[in-house]
Protein backbone atom coordinates (compact mmCIF):
# COMPACT_ATOMS: atom_id res chain seq x y z
CA UNK A 1 0.00 0.00 0.00
CA UNK A 2 1.46 3.33 -1.06
CA UNK A 3 0.47 6.69 0.42
CA UNK A 4 -1.00 9.22 -1.98
CA UNK A 5 0.33 12.77 -2.03
CA UNK A 6 -1.39 15.84 -3.32
CA UNK A 7 0.42 18.73 -4.92
CA UNK A 8 4.11 18.60 -5.76
CA UNK A 9 5.93 15.29 -6.00
CA UNK A 10 7.81 14.91 -2.67
CA UNK A 11 10.44 12.70 -4.35
CA UNK A 12 11.28 14.83 -7.36
CA UNK A 13 14.71 14.10 -8.82
CA UNK A 14 17.01 16.89 -9.91
CA UNK A 15 19.96 15.82 -12.01
CA UNK A 16 22.17 16.92 -14.88
CA UNK A 17 23.17 14.48 -17.62
CA UNK A 18 26.78 15.71 -17.54
CA UNK A 19 27.19 15.18 -13.79
CA UNK A 20 27.68 11.40 -13.75
CA UNK A 21 26.43 9.41 -10.79
CA UNK A 22 27.12 7.73 -7.47
CA UNK A 23 26.51 4.12 -6.47
CA UNK A 24 26.24 3.00 -2.85
CA UNK A 25 26.56 -0.58 -1.58
CA UNK A 26 26.18 -1.70 2.02
CA UNK A 27 26.98 -5.07 3.55
CA UNK A 28 28.11 -6.52 6.85
CA UNK A 29 31.78 -5.61 6.41
CA UNK A 30 31.82 -2.18 4.75
CA UNK A 31 30.04 0.64 2.98
CA UNK A 32 31.22 1.18 -0.61
CA UNK A 33 30.68 4.35 -2.63
CA UNK A 34 31.55 4.47 -6.34
CA UNK A 35 31.66 7.66 -8.38
CA UNK A 36 30.86 7.41 -12.13
CA UNK A 37 31.55 9.89 -14.89
CA UNK A 38 28.80 10.89 -17.39
CA UNK A 39 29.75 7.94 -19.62
CA UNK A 40 29.34 5.33 -16.85
CA UNK A 41 33.04 4.79 -16.26
CA UNK A 42 34.14 4.32 -12.66
CA UNK A 43 36.10 7.34 -11.47
CA UNK A 44 36.69 6.60 -7.79
CA UNK A 45 35.78 4.02 -5.15
CA UNK A 46 35.75 4.60 -1.41
CA UNK A 47 35.28 1.80 1.14
CA UNK A 48 34.43 2.51 4.74
CA UNK A 49 35.04 -0.48 6.98
CA UNK A 50 32.69 -1.19 9.87
CA UNK A 51 32.28 -3.99 12.34
CA UNK A 52 28.68 -5.02 12.98
CA UNK A 53 29.53 -8.32 14.66
CA UNK A 54 27.31 -8.82 17.71
CA UNK A 55 25.05 -5.86 16.95
CA UNK A 56 21.31 -6.36 17.23
CA UNK A 57 18.69 -5.24 14.69
CA UNK A 58 17.04 -2.91 17.19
Amino acid sequence: MFPKCRGADPFSLVTRPLAGGVGIDTNGAHLAVAQRDPFGNRVRIRKIQWNLHGKSGE
